[in-house]
């Protein structure tokens, strides 16, 4: 599973750049859309570690890239999602103020405060692996090696940082889920966000139980192909779909002024128009 998550995101992530100069994903902001595969990318990636004997420092590596992926992911669709909600809510004058220069100090300064909390909790509570005594379902004792730590606490603030994201990220979906769109792409967002949040949630919620750790891997596997490679696919299909089947020839930036995407007629059309099909 975490294998088929990765291999998908990729697939997706290569199409994205390889029709990057594309009216279609350029209208999408692409520098966010990209910036959520790699961050669906890493937090797939740590489900990797799962599969070899565990050692502290890959009980390390696996928390690091979870949660540095989860929040990559989080903070980018926060960065798009404000965005539009600006695009819907502004003056043209206003607007001039939107620039993913400022956005991508948002995003750095977040996912940077994030590692001085992993940090924190490496340094205050470290992994390390014990031998732990569990029962088959038959009543047969089985030891297995698991990573586990002395105190949970120092952990507790990435976890925080995260969940506070997921919730922001989800109030931004729900008042951009009826952005004007020809591909319904404010309801993909809405449903890609909510997605994301709480099949994360869950996989959270089960990492904390006493459950063993292959239990632990499988359930983190499924639940981080929902969270990751199933927003991918949901903020990027539409996009795809309308890529691969519109006929050659098509005037790609007519058709985005034109479609109820632009809002046609209304005061969102000319800042659609200025802000998404530009450079």
């Amino acid at each position: 599973v975490a294998v088929f998550s990765v291999v998908v995101t990729v697939a997706f992530a290569t199409i994205l750049v390889w029709f990057w100069k594309h009216p279609m994903i350029k209208s999408g902001q692409r520098e966010w859309l990209l910036l959520i595969c790699i961050g669906a990318i890493i937090a797939e990636l740590s489900q990797l570690f799962t599969f070899a004997a565990p050692w502290a420092m890959m009980c390390t590596t696996r928390e690091f890239l979870l949660s540095i992926g989860s929040s990559v992911m989080l903070t980018a669709m926060i960065a798009k999602l404000w965005r539009l909600k600006r695009i819907m809510s502004a003056t043209t004058a206003s607007m001039k103020g939107i620039k993913n220069k400022e956005l991508a100090i948002y995003v750095a300064g977040r996912n940077a405060l994030l590692v001085v909390f992993l940090i924190a909790g490496a340094i205050f509570s470290p992994y390390h692996v014990e031998s732990i005594l569990r029962y088959t379902d038959n009543g047969d004792p089985v030891t297995n090696l698991e990573c586990t730590r002395d105190r949970a606490w120092p952990h507790f603030g990435a976890s925080a940082f995260i969940a506070l994201h997921a919730i922001y990220a989800c109030l931004l979906a729900n008042e951009v889920r009826h952005l004007p769109s020809a591909l319904s792409e404010g309801g993909f967002v809405f449903v890609a966000v909510y997605n994301a949040s709480v099949s994360a949630g869950v996989a959270w919620l089960f990492a904390a139980t006493d459950f063993s750790a292959s239990s632990k891997a499988t359930v983190l596997s499924v639940a981080l192909l929902f969270a990751c490679t199933g927003s991918v696919v949901l903020f990027l299909a539409t996009r795809f779909h309308v890529l691969f089947t519109f006929p050659k020839g098509t005037d790609w930036k007519r058709f985005i002024l034109d479609s109820d995407m632009s809002a046609a007629g209304s005061r969102r059309s000319s800042l659609w128009r200025s802000t998404n099909t530009g450079d």
